[in-house]
């Protein structure tokens, strides 16, 4: 396919493909650059193995001089809490915490600032009352993993445990499952002789440990 996009009250180029049962989509690409002032974008669809949706369309720059192509590198945001929603849940499935089980039960020092309620199920789903961290940040805060978790952790819930939560999923959810889990080998974290493979049968404080010592690969 190639074709234009509204973009303003100038066009640009919109390229790829798209299944006819899924013009819908097409449509909706579109409105996003006429109705919405979007620049450029790009969306894809796989089903069932099957790419089904693969388009680009608009500028890549401001200039509007370079097209928006279907391999564009942009910023990705969030991309890391499916990752740890996935950790989380095999931590769940192989029976280590449960889903309704307080953070503060993994993670003690989370109890801080009225937390001490706020369960894993809200943290992975943006219900656990920390909608941000309050201390001012650096961009290399962003890399220190002590710094934000210790920050996390002294944050004061932000209304009830429903309190929408953006940040809270993963230095929470990963500090806990860590926690949990077991952190990589030289990297020290709290409980983390919790893990069975590391002769720990039991945990203290709240983490249950399964029925086999083996580690989930």
């Amino acid at each position: 396919m190639e074709a234009t996009v509204d973009v303003g009250s100038s066009t640009a180029p919109l390229v790829g493909r798209c299944e006819p049962a899924f013009t819908p989509v097409l449509e909706a690409f579109r409105q996003n650059f006429a109705e919405r002032g979007e620049i450029g974008a790009s969306v894809c669809v796989i089903v069932d193995g099957v790419r089904v949706v693969d388009l680009a369309g608009g500028w890549a720059n401001a200039a509007r001089t370079a097209p928006f192509l279907t391999d564009t590198l942009v910023n990705m945001y969030s991309a890391g809490k499916g990752v740890v929603a996935a950790l989380a849940l095999r931590a769940v499935e192989a029976g280590l915490v449960g889903l309704d089980d307080p953070i503060a039960s993994v993670w003690p020092e989370f109890a801080a600032g009225g937390k001490e309620q706020a369960t894993i199920r809200h943290a992975l789903t943006h219900r656990a009352g920390v909608p941000a961290i309050a201390e001012p940040l650096r961009d290399e805060d962003l890399w220190d993993w002590s710094r934000m978790t210790g920050r996390s952790r002294r944050r004061r819930r932000g209304g009830s445990p429903a309190a929408g939560s953006p940040i809270t999923p993963t230095p929470s959810a990963t500090s806990w499952a860590r926690s949990c889990g077991g952190p990589p080998a030289d990297t020290p974290a709290p409980c983390c002789e919790r893990w069975p493979s590391r002769s720990a049968p039991t945990c203290g404080s709240g983490c249950r440990t399964p029925s086999s010592t083996a580690a989930p690969s």
